[in-house]
């Protein structure tokens, strides 16, 4: 029975933290009279976001204090070799991609590139997303991934990913693609962590992945660079950006595990030690 409750407090815990961010997020949103959609030109989105955020920090190192006996510096918060390759790695070809993506929407009329881009929307979207990404890694990847990661790895994933995907569909659809998309992003962060041991990769990934969608969504609120066209509606539009992103981040999730593996083969002994 104490192997039960052991394996299932940090379930219940994260449930819990979630819970209390989502509390904290729609009081803030409350408080500063927000809309109930997200618009990125408001300035304060991003500030309840850096909120939210900051309280589920705490909330998890009071959890690790007080409940785990530990730290949480346990969930890697170093910096090395490894996390400066695999994430100069993922950002290359995440910018690549979507920026090849770009080029082949609007060549095909899809979408045109705006007249006049505001740029301080694009500030406060970068800012509300380092809040979204710090709040979900540390969460998610940090706290429950690394918990289970340490018992079973293939349990590990099995638990952390779903319960990560679930939050994304409280206010939407279950449509296939938005699934897809969102399993083959929490593949390669989660790979990401695992690798380098480190969360601030998948933070790191994580806000260029949410930028660069909004960027190039075409949402009146997204704080998009590009209009669609009248001969595209935006529901297959948004499925063609959903596929593209399936198809950069399997790209990435193969390129980071090949380098891995190659650096494994050629220095097997030192491998760990000269990523260190």
């Amino acid at each position: 029975m104490k192997k039960v409750i052991f394996f299932v407090i940090p379930i219940l815990m994260t449930i819990l933290i979630f819970a209390i961010s989502l509390l904290v997020m729609l009081s803030l949103q409350s408080l500063l009279s927000l809309p109930q959609y997200t618009d990125v030109r408001n300035i304060r989105f991003a500030f309840a976001m850096v909120i939210t955020a900051s309280i589920t920090v705490i909330c998890i190192g009071l959890t690790y204090r007080f409940i785990h006996r530990g730290s949480i510096k346990d969930i890697g918060l170093h910096w090395n070799k490894k996390s400066s390759l695999l994430t100069l790695v993922s950002f290359l070809i995440i910018v690549f991609g979507f920026t090849f993506y770009s080029i082949y929407t609007i060549s095909k009329g899809y979408a045109s590139i705006k007249d006049e881009i505001e740029y301080l929307p694009i500030i406060i979207l970068i800012v509300l997303y380092i809040g979204v990404s710090v709040n979900e890694e540390f969460l998610f990847r940090g706290y429950l991934h690394r918990f289970y990661r340490e018992r079973n790895i293939v349990v590990a994933y099995f638990i952390s990913i779903p319960m990560f995907l679930l939050p994304h569909f409280l206010n939407r659809d279950f449509e296939l693609s938005y699934i897809f998309a969102l399993l083959s992003a929490s593949l390669l962060i989660t790979l990401l962590y695992d690798l380098t041991k480190s969360i601030w990769p998948s933070i790191i990934i994580h806000t260029v992945l949410n930028v660069s969608l909004s960027l190039l969504s075409t949402g009146d609120n997204s704080g998009s660079i590009l209009s669609l066209e009248s001969n595209l509606d935006i529901f297959s539009y948004t499925d063609i950006l959903r596929f593209g992103e399936i198809i950069i981040n399997v790209i990435a999730i193969i390129a980071v595990s090949l380098i891995c593996t190659c650096m494994y083969i050629i220095n097997k002994k030192n491998f760990n030690r000269d990523f260190n």
